[in-house]
């Protein structure tokens, strides 16, 4: 095998972890990657020699202290946070609506910056969260505008999923979905994260005009019910602009 494959072999270890998953074992790390428990054994000292993970004892391991000297500077320096923090503030005070910013990677949707003024959201909505791929406005905004290729290939992975649950009945129907929320540029679900919150999510977009997250504001019902849905619509566009707006200037002052 080649540098790169071991190295994506290694990664893995990483991608093991989840909510679920918050510790693993060398002989986990063995069937995860295929390799021999000495490899196994290599790449454990290399991740805890980087600080990716750390021994909590003789045979587990768990996320290391260098991930959270990662987030500091994710914090403080991201340009999509940096870019987005203070338009979301705004607007969240000034509405008195819940927004949250997501973040796109490989197959995962995460949540990078949440506002709650009013209260009304689930307590699990928090920094960090990993939100489904294919529910909810903020994940389906996003997934609306992935390239042609990357959109067949997420669908062919969950066409089961998406039959099941009444959202396409195949390839044809997933794609003029997935066009329709392109080109209105919002979406909009109710109850599809969480039972009784409505999402309003638009695009969010790099310096180079790809998609790279998603804004949303998350209303309860009692507030969905007092809201003007016209003028929520036109102010997550709005802000979805105004934040990729902000990263094509924060990128070209660089």
């Amino acid at each position: 095998m080649g540098k790169e494959s071991s190295l994506n072999r290694m990664l893995s270890v990483l991608a093991a972890f989840t909510e679920e998953k918050t510790s693993i074992t060398r002989e986990e790390v063995a069937q995860l990657t295929g390799g021999s428990r000495a490899t196994s054994y290599r790449y454990l000292q290399n991740l805890c020699e980087a600080g990716l993970l750390s021994s909590a004892s003789e045979n587990t391991y768990v996320p290391g202290p260098r991930i959270m000297e990662l987030d500091r500077l994710i914090r403080l320096h991201d340009p999509v946070l940096s870019a987005a923090r203070g338009p979301m503030v705004e607007a969240s005070e000034r509405l008195g609506l819940n927004v949250m910013l997501c973040s796109y990677f490989g197959r995962r949707v995460v949540c990078s910056e949440i506002l709650t003024p009013d209260g009304d959201s689930p307590s699990s909505y928090e920094r960090g969260r990993t939100m489904p791929l294919l529910r909810g406005a903020m994940a389906k905004i996003i997934i609306a505008h992935l390239p042609h290729p990357r959109l067949k290939a997420i669908y062919a992975e969950n066409a089961e999923t998406l039959r099941a649950a009444g959202e396409a009945a195949d390839w044809s129907g997933f794609r003029t979905a997935m066009n329709a929320l392109k080109e209105n540029g919002y979406a909009v679900t109710c109850g599809e994260v969480y039972e009784g919150v409505t999402g309003y999510a638009a695009p969010v977009f790099d310096a180079n005009g790809k998609i790279c997250g998603s804004i949303v504001f998350m209303l309860g019902a009692k507030r969905r019910t007092a809201s003007d849905e016209t003028r929520v619509i036109s102010e997550i566009i709005e802000l979805g602009r105004l934040i990729s707006s902000r990263l094509a200037e924060n990128a070209r002052g660089m």
